[in-house]
Formats: structure tokens, sequence, C-alpha cells
């Protein structure tokens, strides 16, 4: 007597790889990700304040 043939399990399907699996944007790219306060500054002249006082020196004046 032979044994029966194991019918095959069927195949997974594939992974869909159009799903976006890393957000655009993390907490760590957050100034709130390292630790700073939130701002809530509209005002451009305090922006560009913020923006002069905090660059880096490398970046030249």
């Amino acid at each position: 007597m032979t044994e029966p043939t194991p019918t095959p399990s069927p195949r997974p399907k594939p992974l869909d790889l159009d799903v976006d699996l890393v957000p655009e944007q993390t907490t760590d790219d957050t100034d709130a990700g390292w630790g700073a306060e939130p701002r809530a500054e509209k005002d451009p002249a305090a922006v560009l304040r913020r923006y002069l006082d905090e660059t880096p020196p490398h970046h030249g004046d």
C-alpha cells in the first residue's frame, strides 16, 4: 500500500511593500525628542533669533 501524497500547504501572501514602515518624522527628529521644551514661536524674528543663537560655530557666520 502506498502512502497518500501530502497536500502542499498554501503559499503565504506576498508582503505589501508599498506600506510606509518608517514614519516621516520620529520624536528623535524634534526638539522634544532631545529634551527641549516645546516652543510655540510663530514670530519670524523669534525663529531667526533662535536659529542664529543655536547655529553651531562650524557653520560660519
